[in-house]
């Protein structure tokens, strides 16, 4: 009898359940050991989607300069979140008909791809954090090494990165495209933007820019549109980029609209378990003092996705989705507690 070949998805679930068996099985708590465990898996499912080295190589080696940023004490590690938000996004994806259903008339596709641009948006959207924080680490050093304050400046010069420009125009865009914004505003928006970009270094549109350059080449063939869908949802992720959007046309950034950009943005706010401050990871005493957070349930149903995060201590939350995000078919919430009871310090989602 033929066996029948599993779909991509099917591989994809095996590798999260091999993962989340290790990981219960040992009941790991050193960071390096997690990290070393989440590249294995990541490296893997890679290859299910025969993605180049060129992306795999830039997703493991980023991991290595975090450490620079740990002198910033509200610093936290992004390369085990990013995965975490792939394993949230991917349980909602797999659980909720109508987010399956919409994503891929969305991206005009199947499932099997619909989870390959997940894993690349969800594993790349902080890609560039690094660089975004490395300047306040550098001038923070300079500022103890000189015993005073020293003059330092860091900017990326769009004239030396061959396709910046270009991509940096295509995603503004295709922003306005999407949101039906006029000429006018979509220039506005570009003059915005690029002002993000050099003032802050805004990891979210580097991301986005990052991720077109290593897998979009000059001369390449085949689709290249998904990977702009992609970077347009990792662009819109950051705060401070879709308050631009909402203040510049006056509407919500809708699930209906944007559904990948969506997903993102929330799977994005709502994992906040399981990261350490990268503080913590050198300083134990620092880490003791931190307020820690767990996944306290995770409800998947057709009419609602509901995260319920309990804290150690009461904090003042900014509830998600905020007011520059609208959602009609699902209900996607975000619930806050607190509770003082004893707190692993890496909990996993568990694939059912």
């Amino acid at each position: 009898m033929k066996v029948k070949k599993k779909t991509k998805n099917e591989e994809v679930a095996d590798e999260l359940k091999k993962f989340s068996e290790y990981m219960l099985r040992w009941d790991i708590s050193g960071v390096d050991n997690i990290y070393n465990k989440v590249k294995e898996t990541v490296k893997k499912i890679s290859k299910i989607f025969n993605l180049g080295n060129e992306w795999i190589e830039i997703v493991e080696d980023l991991p290595k300069y975090e450490p620079f940023l740990s002198t910033n004490v509200r610093y936290r590690e992004h390369f085990i979140h990013e995965f975490q938000v792939f394993q949230l996004g991917y349980a909602i994806i797999n659980k909720n008909e109508i987010v399956n259903e919409k994503l891929k008339k969305y991206l005009k596709t199947n499932e099997d791809d619909v989870i390959k641009y997940w894993f690349l948006g969800s594993m790349s959207h902080d890609s560039a954090y690094v660089i975004e924080g490395t300047p306040t680490s550098l001038q923070e050093l300079l500022n103890k090494a000189f015993r005073g304050e020293v003059s330092c400046t860091f900017q990326i010069d769009p004239s030396r990165v061959q396709g910046y420009e270009f991509h940096k125009s295509k995603l503004i865009d295709l922003i306005g495209e999407k949101l039906e914004l006029t000429d006018e505003q979509t220039t506005e928006l570009y003059g915005k933007l690029s002002d993000i970009l050099s003032d802050k270094r805004n990891h979210g549109l580097l991301s986005a820019i990052m991720l077109l350059k290593q897998l979009i080449k000059p001369r390449g063939r085949g689709k290249k549109e998904y990977l702009y869908e992609v970077a347009l949802a990792i662009a819109l992720h950051p705060e401070d980029v879709y308050k631009e959007l909402g203040s510049l046309t006056g509407k919500s950034l809708t699930f209906e609209k944007l559904p990948f950009a969506f997903l993102l943005m929330f799977c994005d706010n709502a994992q906040e378990w399981g990261r350490p401050f990268m503080t913590s990871i050198f300083n134990q005493k620092v880490n003791d003092q931190k307020i820690k957070v767990v996944l306290d349930k995770l409800d998947i149903k057709q009419d609602k996705v509901e995260v319920v995060l309990q804290y150690s201590e009461e904090i003042d939350c900014i509830p998600a989705p905020d007011e520059h995000w609208g959602v009609k078919d699902i209900d996607f919430r975000i619930f806050h507690a607190s509770n003082k009871r004893v707190f692993k310090k890496n909990i996993f989602i568990e694939p059912s």
